[in-house]
């Protein structure tokens, strides 16, 4: 396994990191990602300068400037919170088929602040700005594009 194989869809449970690492040994990089099927990208994983912490991704995918929003509409920090994309990135699809308008698109991502995407992740964003996904809303990847959780 290199340094730079990842496992994907959220962070790999503290158990699975000793798993991998007690066979091979300390010096394999164990890192996890997670993004969105909507965005075609990971959102958050692990990355060469920062620490990989067991359980947890390490932060923000380059180009990707995301906070955990809370009920108040919000960033919070250690608590579980909604993902929310804060700035626009280069994949984010701009419309739905046949949604001339743009309301089913808008009322989709954009429904609470216009320009903060909502990811609909449950995410803690940590003191250390790692971040551990707490549940999905599509939790395996669904071409036809029903979210089923």
């Amino acid at each position: 396994m290199a340094p730079d194989d990842v496992s994907a869809r959220s962070h790999l449970p503290a158990s699975a990191d000793e798993w991998i690492r007690t066979p091979v040994g300390e010096h394999v990089e164990v890192q996890s990602a997670s993004g969105g099927t909507g965005v075609a990208t990971a959102l958050v994983g692990g990355a060469p300068i920062l620490p990989v912490r067991p359980g947890e991704l390490s932060g923000p995918s380059l180009g990707v400037t995301l906070e955990a929003w809370g009920p108040a509409g919000g960033p919070v920090r250690g608590q579980t919170a909604e993902l929310v994309i804060i700035r626009p990135m280069p994949s984010m699809p701009l419309h739905f088929w046949d949604d001339a308008g743009g309301s089913r698109h808008n009322d989709s991502y954009f429904p609470a602040c216009p320009g903060l995407r909502r990811h609909y992740d449950r995410v803690t964003m940590t003191q250390r700005g790692t971040v551990i996904v707490n549940s999905r809303p599509d939790s395996t990847l669904n071409r036809p594009g029903v979210w089923i959780g």
